[in-house]
């Protein structure tokens, strides 16, 4: 069917071709394969970023699994995890959790150099979350040694149990203006959130004015790593970030 635009739809498809083996594939231990995955997977990812700059982070998803499935494929149907052959739903369902793990992994470094660390947690967690669960956002911070803490005081979750709620951009706008109102420092999706509230609640004339007041200010919010931020979010569909990114990006030009 026609591809659906600014639903995160991939625009690739993963093509398997079969044909007939010349020779028998010899056995091969499925941690061998799976060692294989996980020493060549970075490089595909960075090769296909590299060579492919246009790709979304969902067609360099589905691209990667087909690369590595490659592997798999060459000494099936002889692929074993003890004495139990390894199917091909099996395979695929680790290959997916591994390519997944690395694209997270090359996507928050990326976006982490690009804006600053909390920002890269909502970006690459919960940009498209209403809800996480405690445990499994605590999990991807461990992996890069960042304390649940930062998170939880960061004003962007709410805890409740063992969930945590993602707080909306308008049920973040008094504290976000609190903080700029006695100097606080904000991250980049602080500032961005609050720009997004500001548009929601005022409209956009609200949001030039505050620019406007910002006078000489205007540098430390018109900054690269508020613009990508807004890229970022634009790119996962919200067109309010969009108009936002427009605004700021010319703004001030003569």
């Amino acid at each position: 069917s026609t591809h659906i635009f600014e639903k995160a739809n991939v625009s690739y498809d993963m093509v398997i071709v079969c044909r007939k083996r010349t020779e028998n594939p010899e056995k091969k231990l499925w941690s061998q394969i799976e060692d294989e995955i996980y020493f060549n997977v970075e490089e595909v990812i960075e090769r296909l970023k590299k060579f492919k700059k246009n790709l979304r982070h969902e067609d360099i998803f589905i691209v990667a699994i087909g690369k590595c499935l490659e592997f798999y494929s060459k000494y099936y149907p002889e692929v074993y995890k003890g004495d139990q052959r390894v199917s091909i739903d099996d395979a695929l369902s680790v290959i997916r959790e591994i390519v997944d793990s690395q694209l997270m992994h090359t996507m928050f470094n990326q976006i982490a150099d690009e804006t600053d660390t909390i920002t890269a947690i909502y970006i690459t967690y919960l940009a498209k979350r209403t809800r996480i669960s405690y445990d499994t956002l605590n999990k991807f911070l461990k992996m890069r040694s960042i304390p649940m803490n930062d998170v939880l005081e960061s004003g962007l979750v709410e805890k409740k149990g063992s969930e945590l709620l993602l707080l909306t951009p308008q049920e973040r706008f008094d504290v976000l203006r609190e903080k700029i109102d006695s100097g606080k420092p904000l991250s980049a999706i602080d500032k961005t959130h609050f720009l997004y509230a500001l548009r929601k609640s005022k409209g956009m004339g609200n949001t030039t004015k505050f620019l406007n007041d910002l006078g000489e200010d205007l540098v430390s919010w018109k900054t690269d790593s508020v613009l990508q931020t807004l890229k970022y979010l634009s790119e996962l569909g919200n067109k309010e970030y969009s108009a936002i990114l427009s605004l700021l990006t010319r703004y001030g030009k003569k």
